[in-house]
C-alpha cells in the first residue's frame, strides 16, 4: 500500500460523515461530498465502493451525491 493511501480507520470517518448527512436536507451534504471528492484517490478501494453505495441511497441533495456515484472505483489491490 502506498504511503499516500489513507488508512481504513481514517477513511471510515468519511463514511460516517456520509451516512450522517445523506438523508438530511442541509448544506452538510455538499460539504461532505466536496471533501470526499478532494481525497477520493487516497481512499482504499473498499471505502470508495462503500461511499458509492452511500451516495446511491441518499434521499436528500441527490445532485451532490450523484457526483460520487459517477466516480470510478480504483482497484489498488488493497488488503484490508
Amino acid at each position: 500500500m502506498s504511503e499516500d493511501r489513507m488508512k481504513p480507520i481514517q477513511a471510515a470517518m468519511y463514511v460516517y460523515a456520509a451516512r450522517y448527512c445523506h438523508d438530511r436536507d442541509t448544506s452538510a451534504a455538499m460539504q461532505v461530498v466536496h471533501e470526499i471528492l478532494n481525497v477520493w484517490e487516497s481512499f482504499p478501494s473498499k471505502t470508495q465502493e462503500t461511499l458509492k453505495r452511500e451516495a446511491m441511497i441518499a434521499t436528500k441533495n441527490k445532485l451532490d451525491w450523484r457526483k460520487i456515484s459517477k466516480k470510478c472505483v480504483v482497484d489498488y489491490g488493497d488488503v484490508e
